[in-house]
């Protein structure tokens, strides 16, 4: 049941409100994977964020984190994920709808910004949830409202890249806040093994 809210939230789907957050907190680390939490006045749900390395170039795993039409391919219970609107090649908004089992189907609105070499990333993407455009909510699913967060990406070599995803979100419904709270943690390696394979993948490009 945790795994499967903890799919929702992440695969969605971070706060840049951070003068209000507590210090970052070690929650996991193994299979380098290195899982942070910290408060930010939620009483549901808390920031979260995960750093690893991966084995491939920055540009490769760059360019899966954008393959938003795409998504229902290779990132788990994603059934829908198109780009609704397209400002430029660095700002759009997208669609997805998830079909987890054991919940209702859940889904939203995002609005994207993208950037090249920000300081200290060499690729840098975030998104919050946009409630102004899009599909209406759909009766058999659960609209999300909060749901916020950012891939940054840090080239360390030619085959090389340091990761960091960075995640604020509800799962929404009647999920208990306790259970959002660990839903959010749990699932990580799950969405950060799909980005891992999809790069690995050699019949795959973009």
């Amino acid at each position: 049941m945790i795994r499967t809210i903890s799919l929702i939230c992440l695969i969605t789907c971070t706060s840049w409100s951070a003068s209000a957050a507590a210090q970052w907190e070690k929650a996991s680390e193994s299979d380098g994977l290195t899982i942070w939490s910290r408060d930010v006045g939620n009483d549901r749900v808390r920031e979260i964020k995960v750093e690893t390395v991966l084995d491939f170039p920055a540009e490769r795993v760059w360019n899966v984190v954008r393959d938003v039409n795409n998504f229902s391919e290779f990132m788990p219970y994603v059934i829908e994920a198109k780009i609704i609107k397209k400002v430029d090649e660095k700002n759009w908004y997208q669609y997805q709808r998830l079909d987890p089992p054991l919940v209702d189907m859940r889904d939203y609105v995002l609005k994207v910004t993208t950037e090249n070499k920000p300081p200290e990333a060499t690729y840098y993407l975030r998104w919050a949830a946009e409630h102004e455009i899009g599909p209406k909510p759909r009766e058999d699913a659960v609209r999300l409202k909060l749901c916020d967060g950012s891939w940054t990406l840090k080239a360390l070599g030619p085959n090389r890249t340091h990761l960091t995803y960075w995640l604020y979100t509800d799962p929404g419904g009647s999920i208990p806040g306790w259970v959002a709270r660990k839903a959010n943690t749990v699932s990580l390696p799950d969405l950060i093994a799909s980005v891992r394979n999809r790069s690995k993948d050699p019949k795959w490009k973009r």
